[in-house]
This record gives structure tokens, C-alpha cells and sequence, in this order.
């Protein structure tokens, strides 16, 4: 673990974009990575970042790893003792986290059934983060620890980030809390159980703008009255009503960014109402499902909008045109994701012609079986390539850095090889500045290649800083990192 701590700070060290000062140059120009100094002995030049980098970007890096770790940190296992990881890596390491409040902020309770509470040591973890915000996860379980709740919810009002793990609500009310004056993101994760209380949160957080909902209850009752402040939503509240139930969410936060809708509607058949709506800051789309989905594309306008994923089970000409119609409105489209079958290839390339701009681009389908299911020939990858055939008409993507294509592609391997051969590299068709280099290619779920091919893979992969993935051979997939 100390090992592993460590290559993470040389890494982020390595891939910083501070810049010294004239004053840190002069106080630190006797320290050079990898060269050592003799100033009357033979010591080594020390390689403790906290030593070599400035206090503020160590801060940074240490934070920036504690976010992340605690974001994926294995079910089970306790979170918050990420910070006593760090201090086991030595003296000097442990004196700095002990000393940054801020390395404390996150705070996983777990308070399952039978699981042992420690109410002094939640108090020194509260003490030692002095009056910053905290990011705090709170698993209660069943008949959970009341005392441990009062200690942890008496900081109610420091909480930048809460998220719940919901089996039983009964403890809500019997907690005491103070008002939510800093919670900025509100997580709700529920086992089919009503938790309509935990809407009292909204009305004492007033900067509360980020809302990922998973439960069995309506939010729309909530965002009727709080929705304008939400600058994020993820919903997926497992409800039976009709299509125009996204639309009547969508017009109470007009003031959306992102937003993540999965299965939101157990549809109640009508016909798909005509009422225009205008998300004029949205620039973020995740839709997940199929029957709701023609009339939210059909009226929602977002002229911003930069990331659109779809993913839907199956598909229709009602459907197809619907999304053809949403992204013509959307020229500004830079990320496009596509899973499972919704078009043809040709209404597919039709769409790209128009939207130059995309600069990632996802299709996955593993309904390949079907006839009517996506799938991608040669066409598409001799209109990527740059060559005197596209010359005229323009390449296709001229922007494009990364393309993964999953379950979809019957095309020759020479095809695709000589595609991503001459997008890494200067083509003798078109001028340097004329397209973007790729940096990603991911091609999963397909035929294998050939022993041959792979070999060229990995020489273009070696040769032009690209990294190439995907399961290209029969068995485990395979990456090619640069």
C-alpha cells in the first residue's frame, strides 16, 4: 500500500501544470529529480514530495486521491480510514495529514445490524476537520445507533455532500439535525420504501444543486417548489404515470445542466403531447429507456448541449426520428453515445456529417442478431479515413479523439487498420491541421483479428501515442496501452 501511495504522488507530480516563482526557483535550485547533489557529502536528494513540491500542491494531490478512493472504495470496507493510510507511509507524511483538516472531510458510518459504534473516535474525526465542509456517506441500516446519528447530525450544517443508504427511514424523525446551510449534493438510495420525510433536506439547503434520486417515490412534488436551484438531477423514481411526467420535471428545474433520467416512467399509453420546452443551460443528457423517450426528444430544445447518451432496448421509426429531430437542434454536440439499436447506419452517418464537432463517439449494440440492429461496415470506416475519396466531401469527424465501437462492426481488418493508421498520423490527403489525431480506439465484442493485424496494432500503438483496446482476439479483451 505504501508503494502504491507513493507512485500515485510521483505520478500527479509528474503530470502537474504548476509553475514555479521566481522565489521557489531560488529556494529550491539546489533540488534536482534524478541528479545528485554534493554539498560536502554524498546524500541523496530527497524524494519526499512534501520536501520537493509546494505545500499547496501537495495539498492538492493528497485531496484529489482521497476523492477519488473514497467515491470506489470496496463495499465492506471503511472509507474513512483513508487518511491513516497516508500516515503509515512515514513520520513526515503523517504530521502533514494531522495537520489539514481538510484530508478528514470524508466520512463513511456504516450502521448495519450488529456492527460495533465507536462515538469517541467519531468525535475525534469530527474534531480533527475543525469547521470544514464534510462529505459524508451514512449507511443506517436497520434499528441503527441513534446516539451515533445525534453526534454525526449535530454537523448537519457543515455537510457539503450527503448521501443516504436507505432500508429503514423510522430513525429520521427521532434525530435531531441542524439546518443544511452547505449541502451542495444530495444522494438517495432506496429499497423500495417510501422516504417522502427526507424531503424536509430541500427546505433548509438553499445551495443544494446537485440531486441523484433512486427511489419509489415521486420527487416532481419537491421540484415543483425546489427544482429552479437544481443545476443536476439523476433520477430514477420507478413510477407509472405518462410520458409528459419527464416533461413536467424538466420544465420545474429550468435551470439544468446535467441531467440523468433511467426508467423513470412505467408508461401509461397516450399520445405524445406537442409543448415546446427550452433548456437553455442544459449541456448534459443521459437517457435510459425507450418508452418515454419520443416525447422528451420531441420537445426538449437544448441549443448547448455537448454530451448526449442514449440507451434504449428497442427501437422504432417513431423513435429514430424523434432522436434525428433532438440532435439536428443540437449543433454543439461534442460527446455522442449510442447503445443497443436505435439507428441505421446511414441515418447514423447522416447525423455525423452534420455534427463535425464530436470528438467521442460510442456505439454499442449487442442485438446484432436482429435485422433491423445497428451495425457498422466499411462505409462508415472509409468516410473516418482520411484518403482522396473523402478529400472532396470532407473527412467524417474531423475532430475525433476517441472512438469505441462495441458488438456492431463487420468490417475488414485492413479497413480499420488503415483508418486509424491515418488518422494518428500526417496523411498525404489532407493538411495536418485539416482533423484531429485519434487517441482512443476501442473495438469490442466483434470478430477477432488477426494474429498480423494485432501485430500492426501494436506497432502504430507503440509509434504514435495511442491507446488502442478492445477484444480483438477469441477470450479475455486486451489493451494496447501507449
Amino acid at each position: 500500500m505504501k508503494l502504491r501511495i507513493r507512485r500515485f504522488i510521483k505520478a500527479c507530480g509528474k503530470s502537474c501544470k504548476w509553475k514555479p516563482t521566481a522565489l521557489d526557483t531560488q529556494n529550491r535550485s539546489h533540488v534536482q529529480l534524478g541528479h545528485p547533489q554534493h554539498h560536502g557529502g554524498h546524500h541523496s536528494p530527497s524524494r519526499d514530495p512534501l520536501q520537493i513540491l509546494p505545500p499547496e500542491l501537495t495539498h492538492k494531490i493528497f485531496l484529489q486521491w482521497l476523492s477519488g478512493a473514497f467515491d470506489q472504495y470496496p463495499p465492506g470496507s471503511n472509507p474513512s480510514q483513508l487518511p491513516v493510510l497516508l500516515c503509515l507511509v512515514s513520520k513526515s507524511w503523517k504530521d502533514f495529514v494531522y495537520t489539514t483538516p481538510l484530508l478528514w472531510r470524508f466520512i463513511a458510518v456504516n450502521l448495519l445490524k450488529d456492527r460495533i459504534c465507536d462515538l469517541k473516535a467519531l468525535n475525534n474525526r469530527l474534531n480533527r476537520t475543525q469547521n470544514v465542509s464534510l462529505v459524508v456517506h451514512i449507511l443506517p441500516g436497520y434499528n441503527p445507533h441513534i446516539g451515533l446519528l445525534q453526534v454525526l447530525f449535530a454537523h448537519s450544517n457543515r455537510f457539503a455532500e450527503l448521501s443516504l443508504d436507505i432500508f429503514d427511514q423510522s430513525w429520521w424523525e427521532r434525530v435531531r439535525r441542524a439546518p443544511f446551510d452547505r449541502l451542495e449534493k444530495f444522494v438517495v438510495n432506496c429499497c423500495d420504501i417510501s422516504c417522502h420525510s427526507l424531503s424536509t433536506i430541500f427546505c433548509t439547503a438553499p445551495f443544494l444543486h446537485h440531486v441523484q434520486w433512486h427511489s419509489s417515490v415521486d420527487l416532481f412534488p419537491i421540484l415543483l417548489v425546489h427544482g429552479h436551484q437544481l443545476k443536476s438531477i439523476d433520477l430514477d423514481i420507478k413510477i407509472t404515470g405518462t410520458d409528459d411526467h419527464i416533461l413536467d420535471i424538466l420544465t420545474a428545474c429550468p435551470n439544468l445542466c446535467s441531467a440523468t433520467f433511467s426508467r423513470c416512467v412505467r408508461n401509461i399509453p397516450h399520445a405524445i403531447s406537442q409543448r415546446k420546452i427550452t433548456m437553455a443551460n442544459l449541456k448534459f443528457l443521459n437517457v435510459h429507456g425507450a418508452e418515454f423517450l419520443p416525447s422528451l426528444l420531441e420537445n426538449v430544445y437544448a441549443p448547448l448541449l455537448s454530451a448526449l447518451c442514449v440507451t434504449v432496448w428497442c427501437s422504432d421509426d417513431v423513435l429514430a426520428s424523434a432522436f434525428e429531430l433532438f440532435v439536428s437542434r443540437s449543433p454543439l454536440l461534442v460527446d455522442l453515445t449510442i447503445w443497443n439499436d436505435l439507428l441505421s447506419q446511414d441515418r447514423l452517418i447522416a447525423i455525423l456529417r452534420s455534427h463535425p464537432r464530436i470528438a467521442r463517439l460510442v456505439i454499442s449494440t449487442m442485438a446484432t442478431n436482429f435485422p433491423t440492429a445497428l451495425l457498422i461496415t466499411d462505409t462508415m470506416f472509409k468516410l473516418l479515413t482520411p484518403c482522396q475519396e473523402t478529400q472532396g466531401g470532407g473527412v467524417l469527424l474531423p475532430q475525433l479523439e476517441q472512438l469505441v465501437v462495441r458488438g456492431c462492426v463487420d468490417v475488414p481488418d485492413d479497413i480499420i487498420l488503415d483508418m486509424i493508421d491515418s488518422r494518428t498520423g500526417s496523411s498525404s490527403f489532407l493538411p495536418p491541421r485539416a482533423y484531429t489525431s485519434l487517441k482512443v480506439v476501442m473495438l469490442d465484442w466483434c470478430k477477432p483479428m488477426s494474429l498480423h493485424s494485432i501485430n500492426r496494432l501494436e506497432q502504430i500503438s507503440r509509434e504514435r501515442g495511442i491507446t488502442i483496446g478492445g477484444s480483438f482476439v477469441n477470450g479475455p479483451a486486451i489493451i494496447l496501452m501507449k
